[in-house]
């Protein structure tokens, strides 16, 4: 009983070892036998390999080839660089954030580019801090009240009242979607 089991595994042991690196027939015309680039990556490697013939005739394109393919396949048919799109009344998909400069008793004032689009009377949210979340953006952190917008002027920041909520201090931010 015990000799059988013994006796399989040597038999197996043995098929094992009588495959190995045979010859293979070439297969059709489609295919060729080329030196193997690989052979110095091992010794037990074979020295030819076969490979389609459409690989030798037009060769593999390489790092360089691939780049100026990219590049032709993303400029085809642009004869020049696309138009910015226009300012001022596009939508934004994202809200902005600008940070409180001062803060005077009830009056807040935050920074903001003129072309921002806020105007007067506009309810804005403030929140105190936040985090970037990477592939997310922006995270505020909790909300501490709100500014009614007051007209900005022609320079410097643009200041609200106070509104509903705690009191604001510098460094918070304001929502502005």
């Amino acid at each position: 009983m015990k000799r059988y089991p013994l006796l399989a595994c040597i038999v197996l042991f043995a098929l094992a070892g009588c495959a190995g690196n045979r010859p293979v027939p070439p297969p059709s015309e489609e295919y060729v036998e080329v030196d193997n680039p690989a052979a110095t990556m091992s010794p037990s490697a074979p020295a030819t390999v076969w490979v389609p013939r459409r690989y030798v005739e037009s060769g593999i394109p390489r790092g360089g080839e691939l780049v100026k393919k990219g590049y032709e396949a993303a400029t085809r048919g642009a004869g020049e660089a696309p138009a910015p799109p226009p300012r001022g009344g596009e939508p934004r998909p994202y809200p902005r954030y600008y940070r409180v400069v001062s803060v005077d008793k009830e009056r807040v004032c935050f920074s903001s580019e003129r072309g921002a689009g806020v105007r007067p009377g506009v309810k804005l949210p403030v929140h105190r801090g936040g985090s970037v979340v990477e592939g997310i953006g922006f995270v505020p952190g909790p909300l501490v009240g709100t500014v009614t917008t007051i007209d900005p002027g022609p320079s410097g920041p643009i200041c609200g009242r106070l509104g509903e909520g705690g009191e604001a201090r510098v460094n918070d931010l304001v929502r502005v979607e």
